[in-house]
């Protein structure tokens, strides 16, 4: 645990010099263009049962931001990302779903470097540079509490490499707000995010014919009391067959619908949210041929604590039949349920405790695993 503290400590020491410059008059005064933000997080895992083994491991994720408004509809985004001792679900739980999103190789990474323009009537937004396509599409903002990766981008997706955390790549998407209610979007993405040799390096670009092109389109639909979205997403080039019969085309699919369906006062966020989320992924390429999770929040569940967030939520990756038929002795899914209180302790810090328990981690006979732990969060800036 000492170990743990110094760590946090050389985290929150870092954001102050990265940050200094943010209590300077330029940046202070809210009419400034220039906005900027760090934040720090701390994830405190044990697996207390089951998995490949049990112990604790501390990991984490330092986020330093910098926003840019201009005029005319232009906008620019940066967004360096430091990640420090990850490997907790490798090392001790085998899932494949991840317990933690800030769970990553170490490394200093450039994860985002975009500019952006938005027509005059905001009916059209481009959005070209390095990107993060999970910020775009396949987002999930009811589930985004939890701490499990598969409640960020489904793991039918995610297991494909896209340009999503912790290494992304270069893309140009656009979006046509067709409606107050109706959103399209389109996005090309580098077939291949970053260099895959060399996965902690601080940016790579390496656009070519070999490494191909990575398209996804998604349509949203907004209503009073939620959203419902769906998406395809295919690449260019072809991957190998899990059986060595040659290579197939790279393509899934996957739907959302989120519900608000109680709220304390019609003008805030307190009450009860729920979602679902499910997709498909070719499976003679891919280990997981399916997926569906979802779950509910409460929002302010206690009096005075109106900040508070408490969820429950599952997730269940399907393994696809080409894999399990090299591995006939495997279990078929992979399901994973999560427990999770976020409670601010005034306006910086966030502490969250967090359960999950993982059926078939990894599905080839590890024990179910059940992991406790805490999340520390800390903002400077904004």
């Amino acid at each position: 645990m000492g170990n743990v503290m110094k760590s946090f400590a050389r985290l929150i020491a870092a954001i102050a010099l990265a940050t200094g410059a943010m209590n300077g008059q330029a940046i202070a005064d809210a009419a400034s263009p220039l906005h900027l933000e760090a934040a720090a997080t701390v994830d405190l895992l044990d697996n207390t049962q089951g998995g490949l083994r049990t112990g604790a491991w501390a990991m984490s994720n330092l986020d330093l931001t910098a926003a840019w408004t201009g005029g005319n509809g232009w906008e620019g985004f940066a967004y360096v990302l430091a990640n420090h001792h990850g490997g907790f679900s490798e090392r001790y739980v085998g899932d494949v779903q991840v317990v933690s999103n800030i769970d990553a190789p170490p490394g200093v990474r450039l994860m985002e470097a975009w500019a952006r323009y938005t027509t005059a009537d905001e009916r059209f937004v481009t959005t070209a540079g390095i990107v993060n396509l999970n910020a775009i599409f396949d987002t999930q903002p009811i589930g985004g509490v939890f701490l499990n990766s598969s409640a960020g981008i489904g793991a039918d997706y995610a297991q494909s490499g896209p340009s999503i955390f912790p290494v992304t790549g270069f893309a140009i998407v656009e979006e046509w707000r067709v409606t107050d209610a109706i959103r399209l979007r389109a996005g090309l993405f580098d077939g291949v995010a970053g260099d895959p040799q060399h996965g902690s390096v601080f940016t790579s670009l390496q656009m070519n014919a070999e490494e191909g092109s990575h398209a996804v389109v998604e349509a949203e639909f907004l209503f009073d009391r939620g959203f419902a979205k769906a998406g395809t997403w295919s690449y260019s080039v072809q991957g190998d067959r899990l059986d060595g019969s040659g290579s197939a085309d790279r393509t899934g699919t996957y739907g959302q619908l989120g519900l608000y369906l109680t709220r304390e006062n019609e003008d805030d966020e307190q009450g009860l949210s729920a979602w679902v989320r499910a997709g498909s992924a070719s499976g003679d390429v891919h280990d997981l041929s399916g997926y569906i999770g979802g779950g509910l929040t409460y929002t302010g569940p206690l009096p005075g604590r109106n900040g508070d967030v408490v969820g429950l939520a599952v997730y269940r990756a399907q393994f696809s039949e080409a894999w399990q038929a090299l591995n006939p002795q495997a279990a078929d899914a992979e399901t994973t349920w999560e427990v999770t209180w976020q409670a601010p302790v005034g306006s910086r810090l966030v502490i969250q405790p967090d359960l999950q328990y993982i059926q078939n981690p990894g599905g080839l006979g590890a024990k179910d695993a059940v992991v406790a732990g805490v999340r520390l969060r800390m903002t400077f800036g904004g």
